[in-house]
């Protein structure tokens, strides 16, 4: 094959991709494992997760969140929603990001433990990207949030597809 080219072949289940670039050194062997696709979603997952968290701050969610929780709990005071204040609220989510993103590697090897997580973490997200968008239907305007929702109910709905 000529200097600087690419190959993909399926070999069983694993497809396989080599490399060679400007004819230097050895050939390098990529394979796309179910564990790396599993990877790959989970940190499409995440950053799609600190883009919504970024469009959320930056479109002033809290002033729509904290009012609905207080009318919630005036009406139902038995339930533990939270109000947040800025600081508190975006630190609390960079976090939780950060904790996620710390988990890749371990989607990335495809550990067993990480499947539950997973299924957790894209059901919340899903549901949080449908919240999202139903709630600027019924408002019949862009609620805080809804620019990033679709982005995050496909990454969400990916992780679960790959699972």
């Amino acid at each position: 094959m000529p200097r600087g080219w690419a190959r993909a072949t399926v070999e069983g289940r694993i497809p396989r991709t080599v490399f060679r670039v400007e004819g230097k050194g050895r050939p390098l062997l990529l394979a796309i494992t179910e564990g790396s696709r599993f990877g790959i979603a989970w940190v499409a997952l995440c950053v799609a997760f600190a883009i919504h968290v970024a469009d959320e701050a930056l479109t002033d969610f809290l002033s729509v969140y904290n009012p609905t929780v207080r009318a919630i709990r005036a009406r139902f005071p038995l339930l533990p929603l939270p109000t947040f204040t800025f600081r508190w609220w975006l630190g609390g989510l960079i976090a939780a990001i950060a904790i996620l993103l710390s988990l890749s590697p371990a989607a990335g090897r495809g550990e067993r433990w990480m499947r539950p997580v997973a299924y957790a973490f894209g059901i919340v997200m899903a549901a949080n990207g449908v919240a999202h968008l139903v709630a600027s239907i019924y408002q019949r305007k862009a609620m805080p949030g809804v620019y990033s929702a679709p982005l995050i109910l496909a990454a969400a709905l990916y992780l679960l597809a790959v699972i």
